[in-house]
């Protein structure tokens, strides 16, 4: 027979190692992730291939703690610069607005307009509440193939792969995305099912 405290040493060892594992996993996917998306990572603009329109991703202009988001200024201010090099010709700001008080799409477009993008160069997409709703609807909806994808989220790069997209995760880097858009949308689908 087995003793108390050998049966207790044996459970907390196998505790630590099975937690080892969880943690081993999640770094073993999170450098799947980066990996992935590091050769699409471009250090000047000048690199980026030209598109007709930018689908810029909506984020809360405010973090959780009431701080200036950074998520959304990186992306307004990426949008912004690619609009006046001429990368963009048009803006299309999609994301949540479930009540007067709340509302992306808006906050980003008073922000692009101060930052000098005229209002004509700017569509609103207020359903855009995740990601592929986002890109679903821009295929679907505003009739979009090709189109740049401005995000910050690595994990959003390391899913999507047709489609020109650029983040600025830090100033002045800039990544490409691709997107199969009937994938997004059989995706969404299902989803939605």
């Amino acid at each position: 027979l087995i003793s108390r405290a050998s049966f207790r040493r044996a459970v907390r060892r196998w505790v630590f190692i099975i937690l080892g594992l969880v943690v081993f996993l999640i770094w073993l996917i999170n450098h799947w992730v980066v990996n992935n998306t590091y050769a699409y990572v471009y250090s000047s603009w000048a690199l980026l291939p030209d598109n007709p329109v930018a689908l810029v991703l909506g984020t809360s202009i405010y973090t959780r703690d009431g701080q200036a988001n950074p998520q959304f200024m990186g992306r307004v201010e990426a949008a912004a610069q690619l609009y006046q090099l001429g990368k963009v010709k048009h803006l299309l700001v999609s994301g949540a607005n479930p009540d007067h008080h709340y509302n992306e799409p808006r906050e980003m477009w008073q922000a692009l307009v101060k930052r000098g993008v005229p209002p004509s160069a700017i569509t609103l997409d207020f359903a855009g509440f995740r990601t592929f709703d986002s890109i679903a609807r821009a295929h679907e909806v505003f009739g979009l193939d090709r189109f740049t994808i401005i995000t910050h989220n690595p994990i959003t790069m390391a899913q999507m792969n047709r489609l020109f997209g650029v983040t600025m995760a830090e100033r002045g880097v800039s990544q490409l995305v691709s997107v199969a858009l009937d994938e997004a949308v059989k995706i969404l689908d299902q989803n939605v099912a």
